[in-house]
């Protein structure tokens, strides 16, 4: 097997990298855009702290703030349109996966023209975009090194996503200080979208040698802070910052499967947090996946783990749920039975996540696990 693996993102993690934000922008030019989510950042005195330091590196900036969660496809090609004229050498984006995805999207718009419609998969970038300069306010999507731009096709009411290498950000500032202005409700829900990710590459059909690498490191990480105290120690910060990272990287590489097609749809019709989507479908998918993987590959996973075998495993990932009080069914989001059949045409339009599933997806499959996420992991868990 040839493993391929490309990443042109030069990262900083630790402490207070941010305060080289300056001397990364240099690099780039002199003439930014900082992009920010609605509250967040102004809440905290970022804007503010940004600004100061990008002034001291003489580089001049313009803030655009209020990028939406799941950033709708308008908003988008709207905040293009209006920076379009200002000349800017690099996009700063400042927030969790939606603002760094947004500043993704905007990117490929003001350089290759259209709107962000005219690029969504299977459609892929392959010319250079406007630099991105990623800093990571949430430990889950891991979107500072990847390659991706999820964005929320609003014609279709669906995810969409813009692939390509040139969309991987150029600069990434992997600062867990601001992890400590999260609720701890929310930081656990990211958390759990970068164990989606590690756990789900580590599975894909298109895991090589590096994503394996990547993703069991994450998981390793990730699986310390959980099993503990969830005191969340600067420790621990910097380790589910860094693990966030590591499983975009594994992304990067390997994708995503099932999980993910799964989760859209409660997110786009049901506005679940997309790291709380993953983890209420995660364990029916799992023990379907984990069966289609080799044994080496299932030893690591039980080593990790502290467990004997496979269906072990379920086990400590179900008991992690519960800890963190993830709800028990996604009837507990809002979804009815009357939706099952939504549901199921929705997810088969994910081909992209379902053809990379290590076992082959139909919608009796579909069916099947949408029912199961119906009754709830409890019911589900009582055959293990």
């Amino acid at each position: 097997m040839v493993s391929y693996h490309y990443l042109p993102t030069r990262i900083w993690v630790g402490f207070n990298v941010i305060n080289k934000l300056g001397d990364v922008v240099r690099k780039y030019g002199k003439n930014v855009v900082l992009l920010f989510s609605r509250s967040f950042a102004r809440r905290y005195g970022y804007i503010d702290r940004l600004g100061r330091i990008l002034k001291d590196a003489g580089i001049s900036f313009k803030v655009y703030e209020g990028i939406l969660p799941n950033p709708p496809s308008t908003q988008c090609n709207d905040l293009a349109s209006r920076i379009r004229n200002l000349n800017i050498d690099a996009i700063v984006a400042f927030g969790g996966g939606s603002v760094i995805d947004a500043a993704k999207a905007i990117s490929v718009v003001l350089s290759l023209g259209g709107s962000v419609e005219d690029y969504f998969y299977p459609n892929i970038v392959t010319e250079e975009i406007l630099p991105v300069i990623a800093i990571p306010t949430t430990c889950g999507t891991g979107s500072e090194v990847t390659k991706y731009a999820l964005i929320t096709d609003v014609a279709k009411k669906k995810k969409a996503v813009i692939v390509g290498e040139p969309l991987i950000p150029k600069a990434a500032l992997v600062d867990p200080q601001v992890l400590k202005h999260l609720p701890k409700k929310l930081l656990t829900w990211t958390v759990l979208d970068a164990f989606s990710h590690a756990i789900e590459a580590y599975m894909s059909k298109s895991a090589n040698d590096f994503s394996d690498i990547y993703g069991l490191k994450a998981l390793e990480l990730i699986t310390e802070v959980l099993s503990g105290d969830l005191k969340l120690s600067d420790d621990e910060l910097l380790k589910l910052h860094l693990a966030s990272t590591l499983a975009g990287m594994a992304i990067n590489i390997a994708g995503t499967t099932l999980i993910h097609a799964l989760g859209y749809y409660l997110t786009t019709h049901h506005d679940v947090h997309h790291g709380l989507s993953n983890a209420l479908v995660m364990p029916y998918v799992l023990a379907r996946n984990i069966r289609a993987i080799s044994k080496v590959k299932v030893r690591k996973l039980t080593s990790l783990f502290n467990a004997k075998e496979g269906e072990e495993i379920m086990k400590r990932i179900t008991k992690i749920l519960d800890k963190l009080e993830i709800p028990n069914s996604i009837s507990d989001v809002g979804v009815k039975v009357s939706e099952v059949d939504n549901y199921v045409e929705e997810v088969v339009s994910y081909k992209r996540n379902l053809d990379n599933n290590p076992i082959s997806v139909d919608r009796e499959l579909i069916r099947d696990l949408v029912i199961e996420a119906l009754k709830g992991r409890r019911e589900f868990m009582k055959k293990f």
